[in-house]
């Protein structure tokens, strides 16, 4: 500071001068400023609202944020606000607040519904912080200020879920436990931190653990159907009393959730067994879940049980009828085979009973008809050759009985290979041909194309075609017309096969009966068409059995059409057209004929007398020597002195049967490549494959046609090994 001095002399004017230092005054100054700048910068930063209010209420300052949380167009506008006389705030219950901090000087918070002077509505936080001097007085007021309307509504809205829980809780038909998981998952955790990690293992090797982890599930609440399910009077018994004592079943399926908790999962859940509080039994269904949010500690879980005893008790009631009925389908599953045996025997035994005198019958009047035992004269020829029709239409009859059979049991199979369509087809008109021209029947056929051949069963396709054939004829009137017509279609892969006829048709009505065993059209006593009803249900049969399909077309008075298909491929009839070329090349090599044999040993195993006779009439009379065993016994005996070049082997013999005799001279390296051919009455599904597998090396069912007879041994005499 410096000032002018005058000297009591009045001489010369002196300035004085004084010096001060100041720089602590300048640095607090500086220290003020600053804190001053970093106080207005969170001041004005603060993500929070801030009032300065002085005590009179008059509002000071306010920052950005509480602009913001009021809707308040601009501090100016903020600050025509009294915190005392302000009518909403005093609505509010803020001004009140406001007055306690004033009058306490202390800390005061609070939460109000507020208003603004702006319209807008929400819900603030309130934290009144006043401001004192030196001395304690009062000098200002801060108010922070906090929207929390987001907050209360979620905790409204979560008050409103807990109710909404509570009363569902309470009024579940569904027993519900509140429980607290949180000690086990702790102690879970720790045994993982101490390096536990299979846990199976290590509960199955500390079974004391499962008990001390189950003391600390803490069960907080129950529901009403609980009390009612466990018999319980009140929450607190059923809350004390759940865990004292558990069963190794209850243990089992602690074990179960210890390790869902393990492996982080969670809920769980489990059947099983338990108590009420009265010690009645009852079987429940148990599930858990963690509430969402408390996946971290488990601290929140609920059960819920359902009383399944009932429905274990249908189970059990269900498990015992199904082991009963099991039983009785066992014990019928037997009688059924049982019975299908004793089927299966008496069909075998009517074969061969029924086979065993046509054999007879039918040899003899083959014999006969030959001429073995001298000329016939035109009445005996035509008496004989209806004999020979009416036994070859009851071996008809015995056949399809038979093959209904076979086919019902499962046991029909089927001989396929390749053959000539021609040959089938011709074979079969030639069988109704005779019937035809009786009652003046034209019979066409045609085949495209003409050399067609197929894979089939030709025994089978051509019992089909005659079976379809012959009920045309017998169902068309006379002068009527018959048409076979063979359609091989390359594209469909299918060869087609229509019977037609100009017959009396059959009735819409009356078709659905058809290709049904023993089912007739017309079945009254006075009917005009014999037959057995077996003939339509073959056709279809056999025709799937070859996955084929059958259909027919009628018309009452305008006939009817009968079509199969059966699959067919021109591949086939390649193949076919180059093996006739190589057959033909070899037919034509030296050596083949079939020249007359002399002398020819035939051993006959038979022990009916008639077919004896027969057989031996005939044989004698084509220049073979026979010799006769009339039982099993005899066939080695007699074999030895004799050495027969062939054996016709009987299946049914006393003492020794057919196939053990086989064996036996099969045994013998004298007879081991002799050709043995069975001559049985036995003609079920399997016979001819036992006879093979005993040795024999070709079968003939009885009644045997002399005649095929003759030329099978032919064929072994040219080539032993058939």
């Amino acid at each position: 500071m410096i000032w002018p001095v005058r000297l009591e002399d009045g001489g010369k004017l002196w300035y004085s001068a004084s010096v001060k230092d100041i720089t602590e005054r300048k640095q607090a100054e500086e220290v003020l400023r600053k804190s001053e700048d970093r106080f207005r910068s969170l001041f004005e930063n603060a993500p929070v609202g801030v009032l300065l209010v002085d005590p009179q209420g008059n509002v000071l300052e306010v920052n950005p944020s509480a602009l913001q949380i009021l809707g308040s167009p601009s501090a100016e506008a903020t600050r025509q606000i009294n915190m005392l006389n302000f009518p909403p705030l005093i609505d509010a219950g803020i001004t009140a607040d406001f007055q306690q901090c004033v009058q306490t000087a202390q800390l005061l918070s609070s939460e109000h519904p507020y208003t603004t002077k702006w319209g807008k509505s929400i819900n603030l936080n309130l934290r009144f912080a006043p401001l004192v001097d030196t001395k304690g007085d009062l000098q200002l007021l801060q108010i922070l200020i906090e929207d929390v309307s987001a907050r209360k509504e979620a905790e409204q809205a979560l008050e409103e879920s807990q109710s909404r829980f509570r009363a569902l809780f309470e009024d579940s038909p569904i027993a519900i436990w509140e429980e607290d998981f949180s000690q086990v998952k702790k102690h879970v955790d720790s045994l993982k931190q101490n390096g536990v990690s299979d846990f199976r293992a290590y509960f199955a090797s500390h079974p004391d653990e499962i008990m001390k982890c189950a003391m600390m599930f803490n069960i907080l609440n129950v529901n009403s159907a609980a009390l009612r399910m466990y018999q319980a009077a009140n929450k607190e018994d059923l809350i004390q009393n759940t865990i004292p004592v558990l069963s190794v079943g209850e243990l089992e399926h602690i074990h179960e959730d210890l390790l869902a908790i393990a492996e982080g999962r969670t809920s769980n859940g489990w059947d099983g067994g338990d108590d009420t509080l009265t010690g009645k039994p009852i079987q429940i269904s148990l599930t858990w879940s963690v509430v969402p949010g408390y996946e971290h500690d488990y601290s929140k879980v609920v059960v819920t049980t359902v009383d399944i005893t009932e429905r274990k008790q249908a189970e059990e009631l269900i498990r015992q009828y199904t082991d009963e009925l099991e039983l009785r389908v066992e014990e019928r599953t037997v009688e059924l085979v049982q019975a299908n045996r004793a089927k299966d025997e008496f069909l075998a035994n009517m074969s061969h009973e029924l086979r065993t005198p046509l054999n007879g019958i039918l040899g003899f009047s083959e014999t006969l008809l030959e001429g073995v035992r001298g000329p016939l004269n035109e009445r005996q020829g035509q008496a004989l050759e209806i004999i020979q029709s009416s036994g070859q239409h009851l071996l008809g009859l015995i056949n399809d009985i038979l093959d209904v059979a076979k086919i019902e049991s499962g046991k029909f199979e089927l001989q396929l290979e390749t053959l000539v369509v021609n040959d089938i087809c011709n074979s079969s008109l030639n069988f109704i041909k005779q019937m035809a021209v009786k009652k003046s029947i034209s019979v066409e056929y045609s085949s495209r194309p003409a050399s067609s051949t197929l894979i089939a069963d030709p025994k089978r396709l051509k019992q089909i075609l005659v079976n379809l054939l012959n009920n045309a004829v017998k169902f068309t009137p006379e002068k009527g017309r018959v048409k076979l017509d063979v359609l091989a279609d390359a594209e469909t892969g299918l060869m087609r096969f229509s019977v037609t006829d100009t017959g009396i048709g059959i009735a819409p009505e009356d078709q659905r009966k058809l290709f049904q065993p023993f089912v007739q059209v017309d079945s009254s006593l006075s009917r005009q068409y014999e037959g057995t009803g077996l003939g339509l249900m073959l056709v279809k049969k056999l025709v799937e059995m070859h996955n084929g399909s059958v259909e027919m077309k009628s018309e009452p008075g305008n006939g009817s059409c009968f079509t199969f298909t059966l699959p067919w491929s021109e591949e086939v009839q390649e193949k076919h057209t180059q093996s006739l070329t190589d057959d033909k090349e070899k037919s034509m090599a030296p050596g083949l004929g079939s020249a007359k044999r002399t002398h020819t040993k035939i051993l006959l195993a038979e022990d009916n007398e008639a077919n004896v006779t027969a057989i031996m009439d005939y044989l004698e009379f084509h220049g073979y020597e026979v010799t006769v065993a009339h039982d099993g016994r005899e066939v080695f005996s007699k074999a030895e002195k004799m050495l027969p070049d062939i054996v016709l082997m009987d299946i049914q013999m006393p003492n020794v049967n057919g196939f053990e005799a086989t064996r036996r001279l099969r045994s013998d390296p004298r007879f081991a490549t002799v050709p043995i051919i069975a001559l049985t009455a036995f003609a079920m599904s399997g016979d001819r494959e036992r006879c093979l597998a005993a040795g024999m090396n070709e079968y003939l069912s009885k009644p045997v046609k002399l005649k095929e007879l003759q030329q099978m041994i032919e064929r072994f005499l040219e080539n032993p090994l058939g």
